[in-house]
């Protein structure tokens, strides 16, 4: 969109308007006040002057002391500890460490996340960890590391997936070796 006195036109899809479509193709005063890019209801792209829409969203947790419970080997659990929300567009982030999509497009978003992993006491055990959609574990972005008390592990999981609205992901941590707590520093983002 652009505004007074340009020869560009955007064509607006009727899904954001009741009863028709619109094009604009000049305007005056402000046509698009509280109206940001990262409104589920619009989608800028090739714009002038205006910020390109671009949903994403961006979770961090550092220097967490809190410890995933772990309720036996080999039972992949919810990384606890309080994240931090540090960029959000079209999902919203919880203090649970959750991304959730709030766009209205059903859409294919890569996700990621770099961790470091410590275990609560005792030697080298062998540490996996997972993204998981809606409290699902995705299995092939597993990332096995060592750790110990002393000796953090680190490593990061890859994937890529379609989003509907409330679908949302998050980082998930189990132990191979024993029943022996971890607890999870590290970031994660939809982008």
């Amino acid at each position: 969109m652009a505004g007074a006195g340009s020869s560009r036109s955007t064509q607006l899809h009727s899904s954001y308007l009741s009863g028709g479509s619109c094009v604009v193709s000049s305007c005056t005063g402000t046509a698009l006040a509280g109206i940001t890019p990262a409104d589920n209801r619009w989608d800028f792209h090739k714009t002038q002057g205006i910020a390109e829409t671009r949903a994403d969203g961006l979770v961090s947790l550092s220097g967490n002391a809190t410890e995933t419970v772990i309720s036996g080997s080999g039972t992949p659990t919810l990384a606890l500890g309080t994240w931090v929300c540090q960029s959000e567009s079209q999902f919203t982030c919880t203090a649970a460490g959750r991304l959730t999509y709030s766009g209205e497009l059903v859409q294919s978003f890569p996700f990621d996340c770099t961790f470091t992993v410590l275990m609560a006491s005792g030697g080298d055990k062998q540490v996996m960890v997972y993204l998981a959609k809606n409290g699902t574990i995705i299995t092939e972005t597993g990332s096995q590391v060592t750790a110990s008390s002393s000796k953090a592990g680190s490593g990061g999981c890859i994937w890529q997936d379609q989003f509907s609205a409330t679908d949302y992901i998050e980082v998930w941590v189990e132990n191979v070796s024993d029943a022996v707590n971890v607890i999870v520093n590290g970031t994660m983002r939809v982008n």
